[in-house]
């Protein structure tokens, strides 16, 4: 026997694992699983039509699911007698009053480790390394809200500031998911849907550059001149007057807008904005006149141009962009605006978010290099993925519930909208496309070396996308980065990843969000071996 205080020496001298980690970070994540689907039911059912209401949920008894799952299909009752670590919850709602057929949806737990048994088959969830809300690549940013997954990119757009040729990359998105489909008209005019143009669609030309960009520029044609607006004091802002390539080839009228912005007004912002204002006037140099800039029915139209065509009647263009925009205003909900206040950025609704991207995209991409391949400031993160599915159903809910409104909504249609999308199995998906979920096994009783200590890059969430990546060789988020040994592992690298990224350090500390906190004793450290690798 070893003398009492040489052990108490070798364990007080030996580094601690991290509890959490080490016995499977989705153990602890899923207890909360309940609670995160019927948050996402709370924040998606405060858009739903006026007289429907989300009346909460409730885990079913053994009886009750076995009722449940049993019920007859045509002329067959079918029970799966393969293992599936799941449970029946149910979920209530009430339209006008009157309560509606009660919705029933699998949701899973797991055992040991993070271990789950789906059709009989042995599966382990693993936590994704994943940035919080925002995640900045070398070309584009990536926002994930609750509603909606977007990805930011920038074109080049110029004009001409006081006989000087501005050139400025403006940020755009395809924010309308508009389905494929064959018989769809093509758009009038080819080009990008960019945030500018929301911006003006929502509070119209003037109010977007007093609110974003504190300034209130003048709006006129010709009389916008050096005599009546002298260089000293202002900045004379035109078009190029050069056709842009999607116009197509038709006969193309220039544009005669100018505007007059104070030269102490006229900083980097406005100078995003003016050029998101004069991309649109040069793909549609005929329609926006000075008297005509502040309404925002004129940008909706235009905006449905761009969407759909010029071949559908701008009523009916309105009319569309109009609840487009009205859906937007759901897509911050308290979830999301939390967790971006917490990363320093304070968002209430998506077009604060869209002024955000405006101003920081080039000092994000400036910095994306480290931005993408640090493991720092980033988040284990486990719920959103695997419930991915359920949360995507209830989005589509939203949005066709939303779309169903504009005629008579009746309790029988609510229902059959509910039954085709809210369906009970939606969880099993969950083996086929979900990086996160993996059967790995391991011959020894310790978990923690080979089950526990996996780790998903973000990148890698998806299993297509975790087969392409792995000969991805100048992919920065696969760069050296001196993070890699304080979060990631460097011992027993896998052949598929020698990186040291798809393995956790079992010492590594996490605050009560899952997000990965540095060891002030090794910080000075890393970050001069940081500076070394970046030199």
């Amino acid at each position: 026997m070893f003398p009492k205080s040489l052990l108490e020496h070798v364990d007080n001298a030996t580094t601690k694992f991290n509890p959490a980690i080490a016995n499977g970070l989705a153990v602890e994540h899923m207890k909360h699983i309940e609670s995160y689907v019927n948050r996402v039911f709370e924040l998606t059912a405060a858009g739903f039509p006026p007289g429907l209401e989300y009346r909460g949920c409730r885990k079913c008894t053994p009886l009750e699911e076995y009722q449940e799952i049993t019920k007859k299909k045509g002329s067959r009752c079918v029970y799966d007698v393969a293992r599936s670590d799941v449970y029946l919850m149910e979920y209530k709602f009430r339209y006008n009053g009157v309560d509606l057929p009660s919705r029933y949806m699998y949701l899973p737990f797991v055992t040991k480790a993070g271990t789950i048994y789906i059709g009989g088959s042995r599966f382990v969830i693993s936590p994704i390394l994943a940035d919080q809300v925002i995640s900045v690549q070398l070309n584009s940013v990536f926002v994930r809200l609750l509603k909606a997954k977007l990805t930011f990119n920038r074109v080049a757009q110029h004009y001409v500031a006081n006989d000087r040729r501005e050139g400025i990359r403006v940020a755009y998105s395809d924010i309308y998911n508009k389905k494929a489909s064959t018989n769809a008209p093509r758009p009038t005019v080819n080009a990008k849907c960019t945030l500018v143009h929301y911006l003006m669609c929502k509070y119209g030309f003037s109010e977007t550059f007093r609110m974003f960009g504190n300034c209130d520029p003048v709006v006129g044609g010709d009389d916008i001149n050096s005599d009546n607006y002298p260089e000293s004091d202002w900045v004379i802002c035109r078009s190029t007057t050069i056709p842009p390539k999607g116009f197509g080839k038709g006969f193309y009228e220039p544009s005669n807008v100018r505007l007059a912005i104070p030269r102490h007004k006229y900083t980097p912002l406005v100078k995003d904005l003016v050029a998101g204002f004069f991309y649109v006037v040069d793909h549609f140099p005929t329609r926006i006149k000075p008297d005509y800039v502040n309404s925002t029915r004129l940008w909706m139209i235009l905006l449905g141009h761009l969407i759909w065509s010029g071949n559908v009647s701008e009523g009916k263009l309105y009319s569309d962009v109009e609840a487009h925009i009205a859906s937007l205003d759901e897509y911050i909900d308290a979830m999301v605006s939390a967790k971006l206040k917490s990363i320093g950025y304070e968002c209430t609704d998506i077009y604060q978010l869209f002024y955000l991207i405006i101003d920081k995209f080039n000092e994000w991409l400036l910095t994306s290099d480290d931005r993408v391949s640090t493991m720092y400031d980033k988040e284990l993160s486990i719920l959103p993925f695997v419930c991915y599915e359920i949360t995507n159903a209830i989005n589509t809910l939203y949005f066709k519930l939303k779309a169903a409104q504009k005629k008579e909504l009746t309790e029988k249609k609510i229902a059959n909208i509910m039954s085709l999308i809210l369906k009970k199995g939606l969880i099993f998906k969950i083996t086929k496309e979900h990086g996160e979920v993996t059967t790995t096994s391991t011959s020894g009783d310790n978990m923690a070396l080979k089950i526990t200590n996996l780790l998903v890059p973000q990148g890698s969430s998806s299993r297509n996308s975790k087969k392409k990546d792995r000969a991805a060789i100048n992919d920065p988020g696969k760069r050296l980065h001196s993070s890699i040994a304080e979060v990631g592992q460097v011992f027993a690298l896998p052949k598929s990843e020698p990186t040291g990224r798809s393995r956790v350090s079992l010492t590594v500390q996490l605050d009560e969000h899952g997000v990965v906190v540095r060891n002030p004793k090794f910080k000075e450290l890393l970050d001069q071996v940081q500076n070394q690798i970046r030199r």
